[in-house]
C-alpha cells in the first residue's frame, strides 16, 4: 500500500507537470512549424484557439489577443504557418499546448527566423533602450527624408509638410527601398545627413507598404547600427501601421506610416496659430486688466484732498507747524527751569559753601590710613628677614661644609663620587680629601673593615 506522502491530488499532478514544462529552457523559445486546424477565433476576447499538425501529429496552441492583433495576416485553417512561443500544461484539463506570441506563414518562415535571432541580438545589446533614444525637437527648421525619390510616398510627406508647417526646408536624400544594395543606399543617407548636420534637424527614413521581402532591406543590422550611432534624432515610418521592422525598434522614434512621420516631424500651423490667438488674447485680458487697475488706483490718488485743494493742505500743514513750534518752545522753557532748579539745589550744597571744610578731614584721614600702611608694612618686613635668618641656620647645619667647619673631611674618588663605604674603595685608588680650608689627594695603601669585618691590607 502506498505511503501518505507519495499520493497526489490530479491538480497538484498537472500542476507539477507544469512547472517541469516550463523549467525546460527548451520549450520556453522555440519555433514550431506545422498546419492550422480546428482554427476558433473568440471575437470577445480576441484570443485564438487552433491546432497545428503535420505528418507526425498534432498540438493544441493558442495565441491570446495581446501577441495577436499584432499578426500582419489573417489565419484560417489549412494555412502553413510559422509559429514561435512556449511549451506549457494547461492544469485543468491536463493537456499540454503550444503558447504562441508570434506567428507568419510558412513561405516567409527562413525570413521570420532571421528577422527575431537580429531583434533578440540587438536588443540584448541595448540598441532599443528607451534611455538612449534622443527626443524629436519641437519645431525643426530642417527634415532630412532618406527614402525613393519616386513614387507617392515623398510627394505625401511633401504635402504634409506644406500643409502642416511651410517654412520647414526639406532635403531629399535619393535612395533605394528594396532589392540590392537598398541597405547600404539607407546607411549611406543616414551618414551624408550626420555629415551635414546644416541640413538637418531630424531625419525621416522610410517607405511605403509591401511584404516582408520588399521590407527587408529595413531589417538589415549594418543599418540598424548606423541609425543608433546617428548624432541627429531618426523617426523610422516603414509600411503600414502593422509592418514592423529594425529600423522600427532601434530608431528615436517610430511612426506607423511615412505620412504620419511628417506630422510627427513638425508641428501644425492650425494649432501654432490658436496657441498664438490664445495667447494674445490672454495677454489682451491681462494688459487691459492692468489698465483699468492702475486706472482706478489713479482716480482714487487723484480724489484726495491734497490734489482737490492744494492750498487748504498747505494751510492746514503750516497749522500744525505752527502748534508744533508752541508746544517745543513751552517744553524747551520747562526743561530750562527745572535744570536751573536743580543747579541752585547743588550750588547750595555744603561742599560748594565751604570747600576746605570737607578736604581737611579726607586729608587728616589720608595720613592716619598712611602712617598705619607704613607701620604694617615695616612689621611684615621684620618677620620675613628673621624667618630668612632661621631658615638659613637650618641650611648651615645640613651643608656639607658646615660638617667640614666642625673638624669633618669629604672624601671623593677621581670621577668626583662621594665615598661613603670602604667597599668602594682598593687599594692603589687616588681619593680627594676635602678640609674646612682646602683638600688633599692621597693613595690607598691599604683598605680595613670594621664592625666584625675581617681586616683587608690590600696585599
Amino acid at each position: 500500500m502506498p505511503v501518505a506522502r507519495n499520493i497526489l491530488t490530479v491538480g497538484d499532478l498537472n500542476q507539477f507537470v507544469k512547472s517541469l514544462l516550463e523549467s525546460n529552457p527548451y520549450l520556453g523559445n522555440l519555433y514550431v512549424r506545422g498546419e492550422i486546424s480546428n482554427f476558433k477565433n473568440q471575437y470577445l476576447t480576441g484570443h485564438l484557439y487552433f491546432s497545428l499538425k503535420d505528418a507526425g501529429g498534432v498540438v493544441g496552441a493558442v495565441m491570446f489577443a495581446s501577441y495577436a492583433s499584432r499578426l500582419s495576416f489573417k489565419p484560417e485553417d489549412g494555412m502553413k504557418v510559422m509559429a514561435h512561443g512556449r511549451v506549457s500544461l494547461y492544469p485543468k484539463t491536463g493537456q499540454y499546448q503550444f503558447y504562441i506570441d508570434d506567428m507568419q506563414p510558412d513561405g516567409l518562415g527562413a525570413l521570420y527566423i532571421a528577422f527575431n535571432a537580429l531583434k533578440e541580438k540587438l536588443e540584448r545589446e541595448g540598441l532599443f533602450d528607451p534611455s538612449r533614444k534622443k527626443p524629436i525637437p519641437y519645431m525643426p527648421m530642417h527634415v532630412g527624408i532618406v527614402t525613393s525619390e519616386t513614387g507617392a510616398v515623398i510627394q505625401d510627406m511633401k504635402n504634409v509638410f506644406s500643409r502642416r508647417f511651410p517654412l520647414t526646408q526639406l532635403t531629399l536624400y535619393p535612395s533605394l527601398v528594396q532589392g540590392q544594395g537598398a541597405a547600404e543606399n539607407l546607411s549611406r543617407g543616414i551618414r551624408y545627413f550626420n555629415a551635414h548636420p546644416e541640413l538637418a534637424d531630424v531625419i525621416i527614413i522610410g517607405r511605403g507598404g509591401g511584404s516582408i521581402e520588399d521590407l527587408w532591406a529595413f531589417n538589415d543590422e549594418s543599418l540598424a547600427r548606423e541609425i543608433a550611432k546617428s548624432r541627429i534624432p531618426v523617426i523610422s515610418a516603414v509600411g503600414h501601421e502593422t509592418d514592423f521592422t529594425i529600423c522600427d525598434f532601434v530608431a528615436d522614434k517610430r511612426a506607423p506610416t511615412p505620412s504620419a512621420a511628417a506630422e510627427l516631424a513638425v508641428p501644425d500651423q492650425a494649432d501654432l496659430f490658436a496657441n498664438l490667438q490664445e495667447y494674445t488674447t490672454r495677454m489682451r485680458n491681462a494688459l487691459k486688466k492692468s489698465l483699468d487697475s492702475r486706472a482706478l488706483a489713479l482716480k482714487r490718488f487723484a480724489e484726495r484732498p491734497v490734489l482737490r485743494s492744494p492750498a487748504a493742505a498747505w494751510n492746514e500743514k503750516a497749522m500744525q507747524l505752527d502748534h508744533l513750534q508752541d508746544r517745543y518752545r513751552h517744553a524747551l522753557d520747562a526743561h530750562m527751569q527745572m535744570r536751573q532748579t536743580g543747579l541752585r539745589s547743588i550750588l547750595s550744597r555744603p561742599v560748594f559753601q565751604n570747600p576746605g571744610a570737607m578736604i581737611s578731614p579726607g586729608r587728616d584721614r589720608l595720613q592716619s590710613l598712611s602712617d598705619r600702611a607704613d607701620q604694617a608694612m615695616r612689621s611684615r618686613i621684620s618677620q620675613r628677614l628673621q624667618h630668612a635668618d632661621h631658615l638659613k641656620k637650618q641650611l648651615d647645619a645640613l651643608s656639607p661644609l658646615g660638617v667640614l667647619q666642625r673638624g669633618y673631611s669629604l672624601t671623593t674618588d677621581s670621577s668626583g663620587r662621594v665615598l661613603t663605604s670602604v667597599q668602594n674603595i682598593r687599594p692603589g685608588d687616588k681619593l680627594t680629601v676635602s678640609f674646612r680650608d682646602g683638600r688633599a689627594v692621597a693613595a690607598v695603601e691599604q683598605t680595613e673593615k670594621t664592625a666584625g669585618g675581617k681586616t683587608s691590607d690590600g696585599n
